[in-house]
């Protein structure tokens, strides 16, 4: 499993950390990108890593995992599902917004729905591959869209 972002409050590290060493699990949780408290040997904490290293992490986890209370977007999502990861994601803010994905959510708070997903990784459904999430979250479209907005009000204003 892998997480990948920071330990602030709103990510909900204590929650999932605790969560997964009360599982039944015989896999690792990676927590990259922060410092974590861990003396278990099933938890795995890098917090610093290259670009080379970061892209390595999504294409070797069976999962990935965000337990946010809250997020604005949710990047770590996209980058997971750019490399067809199974997802778990809490469904809390503007996560619940990529549900086409076919991520599998749970309750942020609910400690018993991703102990489910931990202990029955039969559970865990694959994401929809169908989808060219590289394309639809990529910076090149992105360039695209905001070129097309300021040429309409451009031309609007002229």
């Amino acid at each position: 499993y892998l997480y990948v972002g920071n330990n602030r409050k709103q990510k909900n590290l204590n929650f999932l950390i605790e969560t997964f060493l009360c599982s039944k699990s015989n896999k690792k949780l990676i927590i990259a990108g922060c410092e974590i408290n861990n003396n278990s040997n099933r938890i795995i904490n890098l917090q610093s890593f290259s670009d080379q290293d970061l892209i390595c992490l999504y294409k070797n986890s069976f999962c990935f995992v965000f337990p946010s209370l809250y997020e604005g977007f949710g990047l770590p999502i996209i980058e997971s599902a750019i490399y067809s990861k199974k997802i778990l994601s809490s469904e809390n803010g503007s996560l619940i917004e990529f549900n086409y994905f076919g991520i599998n959510y749970f309750n942020p708070k609910i400690k018993t729905q991703l102990l489910n997903y931990f202990n029955n990784e039969s559970l865990i459904i694959n994401i929809k591959t169908n989808i060219k999430i590289s394309e639809i979250y990529s910076w090149n479209n992105y360039n695209k869209i905001l070129s097309k907005t300021l040429n309409e009000i451009i031309d609007d204003k002229y």
